[in-house]
């Protein structure tokens, strides 16, 4: 599998999660469209994958993440709190090299999580 296939995969995945739960728009709480990285994904492929680095936006909301990018951070730091923002950082100080193997780990890691949301959906239903 490509890293561009598995990025949207990624999408795909916790988009219908935000959707099926309810999640929306951690900025304005309009409905949620797109998952943003927090820390970008180009500046630290440790946390491409990392659900925390993970902010549900709206459409509006993501475009101001991407053109002033200082107010909807400061939201979310703000919302998150200070000792996620200090996690966070320091997650994103790691260096993995991106490697066949990576790809693979997080793939599995992908078809964990989805598992265990269809595990939960099932325990719901009883």
């Amino acid at each position: 599998m490509t890293e561009k296939t598995l990025d949207r995969k990624y999408q795909d995945f916790f988009r219908s999660l935000c959707w099926e739960f309810g999640i929306v728009c951690e900025i304005c709480g309009a409905k949620m469209e797109v998952i943003h990285h927090f820390i970008p994904k180009a500046q630290s492929k440790n946390l491409r994958y990392d659900v925390e680095n993970f902010i549900p936006v709206c459409g509006k909301c993501h475009y101001l993440f991407h053109k002033r990018a200082s107010v909807p951070n400061g939201i979310i730091a703000l919302k998150r709190g200070e000792d996620w923002l200090l996690r966070i950082k320091k997650k994103g100080q790691i260096h993995i090299a991106k490697t066949k193997r990576w790809l693979i780990a997080q793939e599995k890691a992908l078809n964990r999580l989805d598992k265990s949301v269809d595990d939960y959906r099932n325990l719901k239903h009883f």
